[in-house]
């Protein structure tokens, strides 16, 4: 009997023991995925007059159309995506172009990981501001991907949080649990 209750005991303490491994190794960040520089880390730095373009919905709603705009982009990737999505948010000057990025939004926190990963946390206002629609949230996500990664050196695939957080979908259709490479076929 108190054989049993040894090898019980031992087998739970091995049990918990193996679970608590489990945690600590899920927590730690994958190789290769260590962020180069933080937005907290990013200090101000004179950005660089650029050309740049940035992604628009087409009047029609149905694809994206893209406007030459100067941003001044900074050597830092995190500045120069901050950038970028600041203009975003502006929305287009060419009135035959759409905002697709609520002026509202903001960007809590924005990292590039060493293999070309930004991870951009938004407000909540990002899902908030969507006006509808699955085609609505493809031209928000491919928009701000597009314009990141064609315009920042360094990145090649977005990951969208929301409020520090992954995010199942953007406002009930596109999945945001993975990162996105850029797509120009949605650019006419």
């Amino acid at each position: 009997m108190v054989n049993k209750r040894i090898v019980v005991s031992v087998g739970l303490v091995m049990v918990i023991l193996g679970i608590a491994a489990y945690g600590v190794l899920r927590s730690r960040p994958e190789p290769g995925t260590a962020p180069v520089e933080t937005a907290e880390k990013a200090g101000p730095a004179a950005g660089v007059n650029t050309e740049v373009y940035l992604y628009f919905a087409a009047r029609d709603c149905a694809s994206l159309s893209a406007e030459r705009r100067v941003v001044a982009l900074a050597a830092d990737p995190v500045q120069s995506a901050r950038a970028i999505i600041g203009a975003l948010a502006r929305g287009p000057r060419q009135a035959d172009l759409v905002a697709t990025v609520p002026a509202e939004i903001a960007c809590r926190a924005l990292y590039v990981t060493a293999d070309g990963t930004a991870y951009v946390d938004f407000s909540s206002a990002i899902r908030e501001y969507q006006p509808g629609g699955s085609q609505a949230e493809l031209l928000t996500v491919y928009a701000i991907v597009n314009s990141l990664a064609v315009n920042v050196d360094g990145i090649d695939r977005v990951k969208f949080l929301i409020e520090g957080r992954e995010a199942d979908t953007l406002a009930g259709h596109v999945d945001l649990r993975f990162a996105f490479a850029p797509d120009m076929r949605m650019v006419r």
